[in-house]
């Protein structure tokens, strides 16, 4: 494989294909696309490899509205399929801009490959519960109502104009084909992938894809593949002038500039723990675990309460099933550093509300995902990751050996023969 350059990845939406007030034909479209290329050379002359995401709504709901008008003549297709379509359709467009554009550059030889992406979601994923995301053409009443009763959509009016099919919109979790793009790219070719977020798809008990009826945001596609491919410039165009905080709200705040830390902290809904509470319970006190999680609950919007040995005596003043029940009917979850494993489990058997184990004499799972995710910040993976501990076989290597297992890698556990780890962790852990 060719030796590492630097690379790009590049994510703008279907209406850089159909303008705004055009019809959106297929000539129009091909000179859109003429012009997108044109504008991604500079990219390829500052020596960056190329990898480009593209959007679909407009296409993919014109496919839905071919579905629709022919559904009388040949059998309709369902929303995954459509979305594949779409990629195939729009990466064919943007081959041919950039084959032509690429004529004109020297040195011209360079290929261009379009992968039609699946992307993995979650069937538990909030998303499939409300879906939200309209999609295709506008139905009379009375159409919506015999699609909502034979087929099950889930429709809404939209502003008076007629009603709209909604699915849901999950949150990437995979890119199937990321080892298959991570070697095009390597190659020094072009990769056109995860057009319109990628083909959704969910994993079967027995390990089978299965399509599923949704459509991903592909700027979180984009930001994912970028990731695994360790991408030095990523970059999302998009419709508005700049990027800002609290859009289309009031308080709308435009960013000029953001460092790592600032994004770190909006990367993620700052309201997603709103009016939330989390009961720390410390048997063990701890700078970091009390510092960490209060922060991380600040930032999310929540709020957490620290009850020390002063404040609660498990299994002295109160049994761990009363301050499992009293917590519950209080608060939104629990976190504990115990001194007995047997604790948190007494905890979460009677709570009814979710309990994270901060630390136990067993194991210690949230010093285990730091770990990890350090490893995934700095080698942009975990699995195939060869990972050696040295020193006792406590509750960290306990927890290294099961996370290591869950996200495939390799881990090796070097102690002294007097503190060996737990015999029954290590089958399990295989």
């Amino acid at each position: 494989m060719p030796r590492r350059g630097r690379l790009a990845v590049v994510a703008f939406g279907g209406n850089a294909l159909i303008r705004k007030n055009q019809e959106g034909t297929q000539w129009e479209q091909l000179e859109n696309a003429q012009q997108t290329a044109r504008s991604l050379i500079p990219i390829l002359r500052d020596g960056y490899g190329l990898v480009l995401v593209h959007g679909n709504g407009p296409q993919v709901g014109n496919i839905l509205i071919q579905v629709e008008e022919a559904v009388t003549k040949v059998p309709p297709l369902s929303l995954d399929v459509c979305v594949a379509m779409s990629e195939g359709s729009i990466g064919y467009m943007l081959e041919v801009a950039l084959l032509n554009e690429l004529r004109r550059l020297r040195p011209a030889r360079r290929g261009i490959v379009t992968i039609i992406t699946e992307v993995v979601v979650d069937q538990a994923d909030p998303g499939f519960r409300r879906p939200t995301k309209p999609i295709g053409p506008f139905y009379p009443r009375f159409r919506a109502e015999e699609l909502m009763r034979k087929q099950g959509w889930t429709m809404v009016e939209d502003a008076g104009r007629g009603w709209r099919k909604v699915v849901p919109s999950p949150r990437p979790l995979e890119v199937v084909q990321r080892e298959e793009i991570r070697q095009t790219a390597a190659s020094g070719a072009i990769v056109i992938t995860g057009g319109g977020g990628g083909v959704p798809v969910y994993r079967s008990k027995e390990g089978d894809l299965r399509g599923v009826e949704a459509v991903i945001d592909k700027d979180y596609t984009a930001s994912l593949i970028a990731a695994d491919l360790r991408a030095d410039l990523f970059v999302i165009l998009t419709g508005v002038d700049q990027v800002s905080i609290n859009f289309g709200k009031p308080d709308q705040k435009s960013i000029r500039s953001m460092d790592v830390r600032e994004a770190c902290v909006w990367r993620v809904h700052r309201e997603a723990l709103s009016r939330k509470t989390l009961a720390m319970i410390f048997e063990k006190p701890s700078l970091r675990t009390r510092v960490s999680f209060e922060a991380g609950m600040t930032q999310l919007g929540g709020h957490a309460i620290c009850l020390g040995p002063p404040d609660i005596s498990m299994g002295k003043r109160e049994s761990v099933a009363d301050i499992a029940r009293t917590l519950s009917g209080m608060a939104d979850g629990i976190m504990a550093r115990t001194f007995s494993h047997q604790a948190i489990i007494d905890l979460a058997r009677h709570a009814s509300i979710p309990v994270i184990n901060g630390l136990s004499d067993h194991l210690h799972p949230c010093q285990a995902l730091a770990d990890f995710l350090t490893i995934r910040e700095v080698f942009g993976r975990c699995e195939g990751i060869k990972v050696a501990y040295v020193g006792d076989g406590n509750n960290v290597a306990h927890s290294l050996m099961y996370a290591g297992a869950k996200l495939g890698a390799r881990v090796s556990i070097a102690t002294p023969p007097d503190y060996a780890p737990d015999p029954t962790v290590v089958p399990n852990a295989r």
